[in-house]
Order: C-alpha cells, then structure tokens, then sequence
C-alpha cells in the first residue's frame, strides 16, 4: 500500500494564531491556503488514489475536495486523525504552549489530550489502514498527525 500524507492548506485560524479542534465550518482554508491545495492537486493530478480518508475538521474536507476534483475516489471521514485536541479552541496558540512546556509529550491541559494520547490515536487509525487493501491512499491531515503518520511508518 502506498500511502500519501497531506496537511490542509492555510485557514483563518493558522493567520490569527488560535487553536482549532472542534468540526464546523468557522475555521476554514484561506485564499492562500485554497491555492496552495490547487497546486499540490495539480501536482497529484496524475497519482490515483482508491480513498482518501479525512479528519472530521472542515479544512481537511475542503483540501480533500479540491484535491479530489481530479480524482474521484472516495472521501472517508477518520476521527482518529483529527488535530490533537488542545482543550484550548479558539484560544491563542501561545497559551497553549505555555500550558504543556513543563512535560509537551504527557502534559493534558483543560482537559485536552496529551501528545501520547494523540500518537496512541493516530496508531489505531494506521493499524486499521494496514489491514485494508487498497493500493494507494491519500490522507488529509493535520501536521502534528502527519508527523506522528511518519514516525509510525517509519519505526
């Protein structure tokens, strides 16, 4: 199975420097972030794809939309690929920072989840994915999953 890692394109939220984990539509792809997709699509025009799975967040819909217009495969929504969830929504992204500085890789504040509860996530979602037999899979993600894909993949 080849797989192919993608992180959405710039929204609103990355430009103000907030947290964003909850699905809806009010944290969505910028212009810039809608051409950056268009060119990564053109570039993956002539990759097929047999699914590509996206997390439940808006802007990984909307990157898998435009990249899809030339592919046609199926959109699977994965909550286990979902951004790490902060605890911090709409909050600036500093404060969260702050919050885990002491321990970034077990530290869970208001109530988020930790970056190993995170790795643990994106685990389970890799381990179901091996068991499928598709050829070629495109997963729009975010990039704190998108690295945590790759360390997995890569032992």
């Amino acid at each position: 199975m080849k797989v192919t890692l993608v992180r959405h394109g710039q929204t609103n939220y990355n430009l103000k420097g907030l947290c964003s984990e909850k699905p809806g539509e009010h944290v969505h792809l910028t212009t810039k972030g809608k051409q950056q997709v268009k060119t990564l699509a053109k570039k993956l025009e002539s990759k097929s794809f047999d699914v590509i799975y996206v997390s439940r967040l808006y802007r990984t819909l909307q990157t898998a939309r435009l990249i899809n217009e030339f592919h046609g495969a199926p959109v699977v929504e994965d909550g286990r690929i979902n951004d790490r969830y902060t605890g911090f929504d709409s909050r600036p992204l500093s404060e969260f920072h702050a919050a885990i500085r002491h321990d970034p890789f077990h530290a869970r504040p208001s109530g988020g989840e930790s970056l190993e509860d995170t790795k643990e996530r994106v685990s389970r979602f890799l381990k179901t994915l091996q068991q499928q037999q598709y050829e070629r899979v495109l997963v729009v993600t975010h990039s704190i999953v998108v690295k945590l894909l790759l360390l997995n993949i890569e032992g």
